[in-house]
C-alpha cells in the first residue's frame, strides 16, 4: 500500500503543479527561448548557423540542457519550497491528509510529483531539440548524448535543489526567507564560487565542462560521475532529512528510523564524493610539487644521450604495456656513476635488463636511477619493461597551477588518452623513458635534448589505426614504424580513422580524420587532379616566407579529441600539438 500512497500523492502534486500558472509561464518561456536558440544555431535563419556550437553532435543537447538547467534550478527552488506554505494556506492537500499515510509517503510522493513534472519538461525540450537536429543539414546526431546529458545534468540538479528546498523549508518554515537563501546560494555559486575549490560548487554543472567527443567520449567520465553523484546523493539525503524533521505525526516509527539512517547514509556518500573530488586535485598538486623538488635536487647531474630507441607497445583497455630498448651513450665531459632516466609516474617499471642480465635500479616518482657506471665515450644498451596508465598531473610542471586548472567553457582539458577505443600519447606525457630529469625551477641545467633514431612496434585491436612518425608497415597484429633520421620525440595515436593521402613535390601528405567527420569530401570531387599542385604551391610559398625547407618526407594532419589541449613551455617556441611530421588538429 505504501507505493500506492506515494503514487497518489505524486499524481495530486503533478496536477497541482501543471495547473500552476507560474510553472506554465516558465515552461512556455523556456520552450520559446530554446526554440529560437535552435532556430539560429542549427539552421540558416539569420546566417549560416553557429559552427562553434554545432561542430559536434553532442554539443546540441549539451547546450540546450545547460541553458534549461540553469533556469529550472531557480524555478524548482521556488516551487519545491512552496509546498508546505501552499498546503497550509490553501488546504490544497486536504484530500491527501484525510488518508492514513506516513511522512515517508507524503514527502516521497511530493518529490516524485515535482520530479515527474520537471523531467517531463526536459523531455519536451529534448524532443524539440532532436527534431531540429534531425532536419538540420549542418549537425550530426548522437542519440545517446540526449540520454546522458539528461542523467548527468538535469536529474542531479533537480534532486539537489528540491532536497535543499524541502530541508530549508522544514527548518525555517518561511517560504520567503527560504527562497531568498536559495536564490542567494545559486547566485553565489554562479558569480563567485564558480571556479573555487576545484569547481566543487557547481550543482548546475555550468562550471564543469562536459562536452562529449565523437572520438573519445567524455573527457573524464569518472570525474563527471563523482561530481554529479555528489549533488544527487546530497539531494537524496536532504529529502530524507525532511521526512525526519517534518512537523506531522510520522505514523510509522520503523519508517522514521529508516529515513534517519538513509538521510545519514546519503549525506555521508555525498560528503565522501565531495572529498574524493577535491582530494584528487590536492594529490595532483602534491605530486607536481614533489616532482619539481626531485628535479631541483638532480638537475646538475651528468646525463646520458639516447642515440637509438626501439619501443614495443601493446594496448590493453585503459592501460598499456611497453618495452623500450635504448642505446645510452656518455657524450659528456665526465664519467657517470649512475644513469638517470625519467618516465611518467603512472607507469610501473617491471625490470631493466642487458645482454648480461638484470640491472639494479631505483624508482622515485618519475625518476629512474640505474646503478651502472658509464665512462666518458662508453655506451650501454638496456631494455626497460613497464606497464600502467598515464598520470596527466605530471604534464606541464612549469605551468602556473591556476592556469593549469582553468577549464575551458565547455571542454575539459586533457593531455593524454588511454582507453579501449582511443589512445593519444605525446612526448609531454613521458610515455616512454627519456634521459635526464624534468622541469626545474632552481637550475637551468636540467634541459637536455636528444636526437634519437626511433623505431616503434604497435600491437592493437584490428579496428584501431596506429599513427606515428616514420615509414609505416602493416604487421599481423598492428603496425611498425621506422624513422628515416633522428628525431627529438615520438608521438603515438590509436583510433578509428579514415585516411586520405597524396604526394606532392616528393612529400607524402596524409589526412587522418574520424570516419564521421569527412563532411568536406563532397565539396572536392572536381579538385582531385589539381589539389596536389595547390598544396605544392602553398608549401613552397610557406618555405620562402620563413626561409626554411621542410625537412621531412611526410606531413600528417591528425584529428584528435576536442578535449586535447597543449600549452607553450616558457623555454620553447612551439606547442605540443606540432610534432616532427605530425600536426594534431582539433576535432571537426
Amino acid at each position: 500500500m505504501q507505493g500506492f500512497h506515494i503514487w497518489s500523492i505524486a499524481k495530486y502534486e503533478i496536477k497541482t503543479l501543471t495547473r500552476s500558472w507560474f510553472f506554465r509561464i516558465f515552461g512556455i518561456l523556456a520552450l520559446v527561448v530554446l526554440f529560437f536558440f535552435n532556430l539560429v544555431v542549427q539552421t540558416d535563419v539569420g546566417g549560416s548557423g553557429d559552427w562553434d556550437l554545432t561542430i559536434l553532435p553532442a554539443g546540441i543537447p549539451y547546450r540546450n540542457l545547460l541553458i534549461l538547467n540553469m533556469a529550472q534550478a531557480i524555478i524548482a527552488a521556488f516551487l519545491a519550497s512552496d509546498f508546505l506554505r501552499r498546503d497550509k494556506k490553501l488546504d490544497s492537500t486536504e484530500v491527501i491528509y484525510m488518508r492514513s499515510m506516513s511522512n515517508v509517503d507524503y514527502v516521497l510522493g511530493k518529490t516524485l510529483g515535482n520530479l515527474i513534472v520537471f523531467i517531463g519538461l526536459n523531455l519536451v525540450v529534448v524532443l524539440m531539440v532532436a527534431i531540429f537536429n534531425l532536419i538540420s543539414k549542418t549537425t550530426g546526431i548522437d542519440a545517446m548524448a540526449y540520454l546522458q546529458y539528461l542523467l548527468y545534468l538535469s536529474i542531479p540538479t533537480l534532486v539537489f535543489i528540491m532536497g535543499l528546498s524541502f530541508l530549508l523549508m522544514s527548518v525555517i518554515r518561511n517560504q520567503g526567507i527560504t527562497f531568498i537563501l536559495l536564490l542567494g546560494y545559486i547566485a553565489l555559486t554562479v558569480f563567485y564560487l564558480k571556479g573555487k575549490v576545484f569547481y566543487l560548487f557547481g550543482q548546475r554543472a555550468y562550471n564543469g565542462p562536459m562536452m562529449k567527443s565523437d572520438m573519445a567520449g567524455f573527457g573524464n567520465i569518472q570525474e563527471v560521475l563523482i561530481h554529479r553523484g555528489l549533488y544527487f546523493f546530497l539531494g537524496l539525503g536532504f529529502i530524507f532529512w525532511t521526512i525526519v524533521l517534518l512537523k506531522r505525526l510520522p505514523q510509522s516509527k520503523p519508517a522514521s528510523s529508516l529515513s534517519l539512517i538513509l538521510a545519514i547514509l546519503f549525506v555521508g556518500v555525498g560528503v565522501f564524493l565531495g572529498y574524493r573530488h577535491t582530494s584528487t586535485y590536492h594529490s595532483d598538486q602534491k605530486l607536481r610539487s614533489l616532482m619539481i623538488e626531485l628535479n631541483n635536487e638532480m638537475a646538475g647531474q651528468p646525463m646520458a644521450s639516447v642515440t637509438r630507441h626501439h619501443i614495443r607497445f601493446e594496448h590493453s583497455g585503459h592501460t598499456f604495456r611497453a618495452e623500450s630498448k635504448m642505446n645510452l651513450v656518455n657524450m659528456g665531459g665526465q664519467n657517470m656513476d649512475r644513469i638517470i632516466l625519467k618516465l611518467n609516474p603512472g607507469l610501473v617499471v617491471e625490470e631493466i635488463t642487458t645482454t648480461d642480465g638484470s640491472l639494479e635500479f631505483e624508482r622515485e616518482r618519475h625518476i629512474i636511477t640505474i646503478r651502472e657506471p658509464l665512462l666518458q665515450g662508453d655506451s650501454l644498451e638496456c631494455t626497460i619493461s613497464y606497464r600502467g596508465h598515464i598520470d596527466e598531473s605530471a604534464c606541464y610542471l612549469d605551468m602556473d597551477e591556476e592556469l593549469r586548472l582553468e577549464l575551458s567553457e565547455y571542454y575539459q582539458n586533457r593531455q593524454a588518452f588511454v582507453q579501449p577505443g582511443y589512445v593519444l600519447l605525446t612526448p609531454e606525457t613521458q610515455w616512454y623513458p627519456t634521459s635526464g630529469v624534468g622541469y626545474s625551477n632552481a637550475n637551468p641545467r636540467w634541459i637536455h635534448a636528444d636526437f634519437t633514431r626511433f623505431s616503434l612496434e604497435v600491437k592493437a585491436p584490428s579496428h584501431l589505426t596506429a599513427i606515428s612518425q616514420g615509414v609505416r608497415e602493416e604487421t599481423p597484429d598492428g603496425a611498425r614504424f621506422q624513422m628515416d633520421h633522428p628525431m627529438p620525440s615520438l608521438t603515438l595515436i590509436l583510433g578509428s580513422y579514415d585516411h586520405l593521402g597524396m604526394e606532392a613535390d616528393s612529400i607524402e601528405y596524409h589526412l587522418m580524420v574520424h570516419p564521421r567527420h569527412d563532411y568536406f569530401m563532397e565539396l572536392f570531387p572536381d579538385l582531385k587532379d589539381t589539389i596536389p599542385a595547390i598544396i605544392e604551391a602553398r608549401m613552397q610559398d610557406f618555405e620562402r616566407r620563413i626561409n626554411l625547407d621542410y625537412p621531412y618526407q611526410r606531413f600528417k594532419l591528425v584529428e584528435v579529441p576536442v578535449q586535447y589541449e597543449s600549452y607553450q613551455h616558457i623555454w620553447a617556441g612551439g606547442f605540443e600539438n606540432i610534432q616532427p611530421e605530425i600536426v594534431l588538429i582539433p576535432e571537426m
